[in-house]
């Protein structure tokens, strides 16, 4: 749990999937995302375990679990996790909890009144039976008692019991030790169990592959940087038991930008339907080098914070700016200047501000435009329709799912009966 979580930024946008819709009929999505999803699902986790544990509270938070957990089902390509804490909810009932559903499902009285007897020690005795049972208990009190010698076996277990605890006690505060983590998370997540792996947006970090035998260069087309690219990963130096130099750090200085980022987004999406933006945050003396793809136009570099240099090529090309044979246009730009950048062209961002630089892409996807407009000239129509259809296009997904596995493992059975494989035979027109 962190910062950007309980502020409402770490989900983002999550409040369109359709099984938030009944919460939309008293809220926005910018309400849903923060109320429901951040805060109700910090609520959850801190509380849940709590409600769990008293008897009069574990109804209502088995009934909010298994919501919870279906929802991710839904909501997350996550596999088989929500439905393994589905089938292991019952952990935390009494070891009886079956014997109870049988009793509040049982037809037969008598059945309910022998699986009473057998829950409870309290039996109701006949005065014969009673009578002889405190002459035992009698009998019991009056012999002699027995002491329990400790031997090495007991010494030994107690001596691993203890230092598995011990060690189970200390690994959390080891990191001072273990110090060698090359991403953003430090020890202690090694030791939740999180439904889904911590991921990181990665929009503009430029990856560049050098072959060194060839010099040949190549890019992959993936925010911040995680890396420092004046280290060659292959040859970099790194211990467990030191800290990584070369893993660049957050930039937190740049939170206090949620809010105007947020209302900066709201007015780039009122410009068209297929405007974006991306935002960049960069160290100083680093350099941002960038392919602009054709499919995008009306393209605009604007500087949020501190100062940059925009080197951009005039002649179009595909290849890396320092091999293409092109002219080269510089451009000094500061906070609110913007510059326009072509397309299918290289170009470079320096920061050369003593402090960290952050600027912002805005474009326009053309290319999406004018698909939209070839496939259907209502496309917001379109988008609405097929969001009420959400439910019933899942439905039918999980049907075709279900019936391709069917037939596979008929196929599979087959071949192993027959030790041929059987393959589907298709009609072609």
């Amino acid at each position: 749990m962190d910062r950007d979580w309980l502020d409402g930024y770490s989900m983002q946008n999550l409040s369109n999937h359709w099984i938030f819709d009944p919460f939309k009929v008293l809220l926005t999505s910018e309400q849903v995302d923060f109320w429901i999803i951040h805060l109700n699902g910090f609520a959850l986790d801190f509380s849940i375990g709590f409600f769990l544990i008293y008897n009069r509270t574990r109804p209502y938070a088995l009934c909010v679990l298994c919501l919870f957990h279906i929802t991710n089902s839904r909501l997350f390509t996550i596999g088989m996790f929500p439905y393994v804490c589905l089938a292991t909810m019952p952990i935390f009932c009494d070891a009886n909890w079956p014997r109870k559903v049988l009793k509040i499902f049982s037809a037969s009285k008598s059945a309910v009144k022998d699986n009473d007897q057998d829950k409870k020690c309290t039996t109701s005795l006949l005065p014969a039976e009673a009578n002889r049972a405190k002459q035992k208990v009698k009998k019991l009190k009056g012999a002699p008692t027995y002491t329990l010698k400790i031997g090495w076996k007991h010494k030994v277990v107690g001596f691993l019991l203890i230092s598995h605890i011990g060690l189970q006690a200390f690994l959390p505060y080891s990191h001072f030790i273990t110090k060698g983590y090359n991403n953003w998370t430090n020890g202690l997540y090694g030791y939740s169990w999180d439904m889904m792996v911590h991921t990181w947006d990665t929009v503009m970090a430029v990856v560049k592959v050098v072959d060194h035998e060839t010099g040949q260069e190549h890019f992959l087309d993936p925010e911040q940087r995680m890396f420092d690219p004046r280290v060659d990963l292959l040859t970099a130096d790194w211990s467990p038991i030191k800290e990584v130099s070369w893993l660049m750090p957050l930039l937190t200085e740049f939170s206090s930008w949620r809010k105007q980022i947020t209302k900066l987004e709201k007015e780039i999406y009122s410009w068209s339907e297929y405007s974006d933006v991306i935002f960049v945050a960069d160290f100083p003396d680093l350099t941002l080098e960038n392919y602009i793809s054709e499919d995008l136009t009306n393209i605009t570099l604007t500087v949020l914070e501190g100062d940059v240099i925009v080197e951009i090529g005039e002649n179009e090309t595909v290849q890396p700016m320092r091999k293409a044979k092109e002219k080269i246009s510089w451009h000094r730009i500061t906070k609110d200047e913007s510059v326009g950048i072509p397309a299918r062209t290289f170009h470079r961002v320096h920061t050369v501000s003593m402090t960290p630089a952050c600027y912002m892409y805005t474009y326009v996807n053309h290319t999406r435009q004018l698909q939209d407009q070839k496939e259907n000239g209502n496309t917001q129509n379109a988008e609405v329709g097929q969001k009420n259809k959400g439910l019933w296009n899942e439905f039918m997904l999980r049907l075709q799912n279900i019936a391709r596995a069917i037939g596979l493992v008929s196929n599979a059975i087959l071949n192993v009966l027959y030790s041929v494989p059987m393959i589907k035979r298709v009609q072609v027109v």
